[in-house]
């Protein structure tokens, strides 16, 4: 007789933001068939536009550029639901400024034995996060950090469009070796979709500075200009406030990152002239693309600019070094967003005194 082979008990994941990426990590995740099953749970209360009756649907192209979907169910777990169990692999998909408040009511769910990818824009989440929760504690969880090129987003039916599909990039400075890796980040790395890598923490955290970067110049420019990102290289001094931009992170890179010093091809990969030519190549790949600052300055919604140019900023001032720039561009996009809040709020106070 045939031995009766066991089923692999699935991997449990949890997934902090039920918006576009973490919808699309989860369904790609759970689509995928591996050795040993994956079973991603989202955490946050599902956003309505995003996931209907615990389904979540993928629009995507494939290798014909033809539109194909796909619908898989992922269950939600509230804090409630977790009280006395542990959670052992937990990405993060939240925007920055959501991160402290959404892991909040989590954290007695986490502990040493805790494996937790940070998705998100920005630097600096593992040492924040570490001083707020574990700061006196040896209990805190093992962090990995990613950065992705994919471009997704949720339409107004609630399906995730993964609009372009880009790069996933995954790395840690706990030192861990390829064969080392738990098996939530082995999961993402044997997914096609994901198009995920593993690189050292010294390749990962000039791709991370790049992409600060990237950001810095371009959200924040199109959001308070309020144009599509191809149509910041129509304005003649654009170039210049990218320089002043780009020249400002770079010196505070230098002072706030000493790691820099240990890898030799820092100072080329993170040369102004270089960076400058990265930025303008990407808006114009990206020239149709609205980006997230943009949209949630349209939506009246919080943005992620404390953790862009406001987080040179707050170097700046840590180390004592000036970012006019970047702190000018912090508040011109936060002046945009409170003038159209008081704008949107007097028109909607006009029509009820009618």
């Amino acid at each position: 007789m045939t031995p009766i082979q066991k089923i692999a008990e699935p991997l449990k994941v949890h997934i902090l933001g039920a918006g576009a990426l973490g919808s699309l990590v989860a369904h790609d995740l759970k689509m995928f068939q591996q050795q040993r099953p994956v079973l991603p749970a989202l955490l946050l209360r599902p956003n309505k536009s995003s996931i209907k009756d615990r389904f979540i649907r993928v629009k995507s192209p494939d290798h014909v550029h033809r539109a194909k979907d796909s619908s898989v169910e992922v269950p939600v777990d509230k804090a409630k639901d977790l009280q006395g169990n542990s959670i052992e692999n937990l990405i993060i998909t939240t925007k920055c400024f959501q991160t402290e408040a959404a892991l909040q009511p989590y954290i007695e769910n986490l502990s040493s034995k805790s494996n937790v990818l940070i998705l998100q824009n920005g630097m600096g989440m593992p040492d924040f996060l570490t001083k707020r929760f574990w700061v006196n504690s040896s209990n805190c969880p093992k962090f990995f950090e990613a950065i992705t090129t994919h471009g997704v987003y949720v339409d107004e039916h609630g399906v995730v469009n993964h609009a372009s599909k880009g790069t996933l990039q995954i790395s840690s400075n706990n030192g861990l070796a390829t064969n080392e890796l738990p098996e939530m980040i082995r999961a993402i790395l044997n997914t096609p979709s994901l198009n995920a890598e593993y690189v050292e923490y010294h390749d990962f955290i000039l791709l991370q500075m790049q992409k600060l970067v990237i950001n810095c110049c371009i959200n924040p420019l199109s959001a308070i200009f309020d144009v599509p990102n191809g149509n910041l290289l129509y304005g003649e001094d654009t170039i210049k406030l990218w320089k002043s931009i780009i020249t400002e992170c770079l010196e505070i890179f230098h002072v706030e990152y000493p790691i820099l010093e240990e890898i030799p091809q820092s100072r080329a990969f993170l040369s102004e002239s270089r960076l400058l030519d990265i930025v303008t190549s990407v808006c114009r790949s990206t020239a149709l693309n609205s980006s997230s600052m943009r949209q949630d300055v349209r939506n009246l919604r919080n943005t992620e600019i404390d953790n862009l140019n406001g987080y040179i900023s707050f170097l700046g001032k840590k180390h004592n070094k000036a970012t006019f720039t970047n702190s000018m561009i912090t508040s011109m996009v936060k002046t945009k967003l409170g003038i159209d809040r008081g704008v949107d709020k007097a028109a909607a106070d006009a029509i009820l005194s009618l």
